[in-house]
C-alpha cells in the first residue's frame, strides 16, 4: 500500500473518530432540553448546534478520505484498517466521557488490535495479494 493509502485511511479514522466524539458531546449537553420540552425541541437544538454541524462536515470528510484511500488500496485492506475505530471510540469514551468499560469490552478493544496489527504484518510478510480470480465474460468488470 502507498503513503498515501495509510495518510487518507488515517484521516479516515481520525475524521470518524473526531465526528463521534464531537457528536456525543453535544447529545449529552443538549439531553435536558430534550427531557424538558420533548424530541422534536431536542433534535432541533442538536441540527442548530454548531459543534453537531462540525461533526457532519467531518463525516463527510472522513467519507471524502475513504473514497480516496480506495483509488490506492485494495478494500479489504482498507477496511480492515478502519476497524481501528472500534478501538479508538471506547478508549476516547473512557478517557473523555468517563464512560465505563467492561472487561470483556476492553477484550474486544484488544482482539480488535491484534488482528488490525496481525492483517498488515500478514501482507506484509507475504510482500503479495491474494491473487484476483481470473475474469470471464460472465463476471462484471472491474
Amino acid at each position: 500500500m502507498s503513503m498515501s493509502g495509510y495518510i487518507y485511511l488515517a484521516a479516515n479514522v481520525m475524521l470518524s473518530l473526531l465526528g463521534a466524539l464531537a457528536m456525543k458531546w453535544r447529545a449529552e449537553s443538549h439531553s435536558p432540553t430534550a427531557e424538558h420540552t420533548g424530541r422534536i425541541a431536542y433534535l432541533v437544538a442538536m441540527m442548530l448546534d454548531p459543534w453537531v454541524i462540525l461533526s457532519l462536515a467531518l463525516a463527510a470528510l472522513a467519507m471524502l478520505a475513504w473514497m480516496s484511500a480506495l483509488e490506492r488500496v485494495e478494500l479489504s485492506r482498507a477496511f480492515a484498517f478502519t476497524a481501528l475505530i472500534y478501538v479508538l471510540v471506547p478508549v476516547c469514551s473512557w478517557l473523555i466521557f468517563r464512560e465505563r468499560i467492561t472487561a470483556l469490552q476492553m477484550l474486544g478493544v484488544v482482539i480488535i488490535a491484534v488482528g488490525v496489527v496481525v492483517a498488515e504484518v500478514g501482507r506484509a510478510r507475504e510482500g503479495t495479494t491474494v491473487q484476483q480470480p481470473p475474469q470471464d465474460s460472465t463476471t462484471a468488470p472491474s
